[in-house]
């Protein structure tokens, strides 16, 4: 298990949303999406892994980037990576993602990066959203809805966490 090192309980007033992504591509195993977090995070910063149940279709492993209040941002911002060849043409802005799980919050962006390389050593691929100075919120994954999550949010259980879901 996972031992949570959260700060004391804080609340805030979310005044910004980021319901938009880049969806880089889609894995059924969970070693390739990792292998590909590992060859962008470095390039990119917030790349992360979203398991989604997509019902019939099974389980999958989704390799996301960046968080956008809108989806005009998302687009533009996908158009400059691939002419730069960051990423590949089959990248894509998709539906809005507007909810995550949320792991723990923080006073300091060291102290919600430590806990993601923690977990990272765990097999959890999170990421980290400044909301304001002082209040880091450490995430894992982009859905379209609560169900959708519920595999992640299991697996985030079993390490002996207390995610919760949220709007991003």
């Amino acid at each position: 298990e996972v031992q949570e090192k959260a700060p004391k309980a804080v609340t805030f007033t979310k005044t910004a949303y980021y319901p938009y992504t880049i969806h880089m591509s889609s894995w059924q195993d969970p070693a390739d999406a990792v292998e590909q977090i590992n060859k962008m995070r470095p390039v990119l910063g917030t790349v992360f892994i979203t398991k989604i149940d997509l019902g019939p279709s099974g389980v999958w492993y989704r390799v996301d980037y960046g968080v956008f209040h809108n989806i005009k941002d998302a687009v533009t911002r996908l158009r400059e990576l691939v002419a730069k060849k960051v990423i590949e043409k089959g990248a894509f802005v998709g539906s809005p993602v507007p909810y995550s799980i949320e792991i723990a919050m923080y006073d300091s962006e060291e102290k919600a990066n430590k806990f993601a390389r923690e977990l990272e050593l765990k097999g959890t691929s999170s990421y980290v959203l400044k909301e304001s100075d002082g209040l880091y919120r450490l995430l894992f994954g982009a859905y379209p809805d609560m169900k959708s999550a519920s595999p992640a949010y299991n697996d985030l259980k079993e390490l002996g966490l207390s995610p919760t879901m949220k709007k991003r």
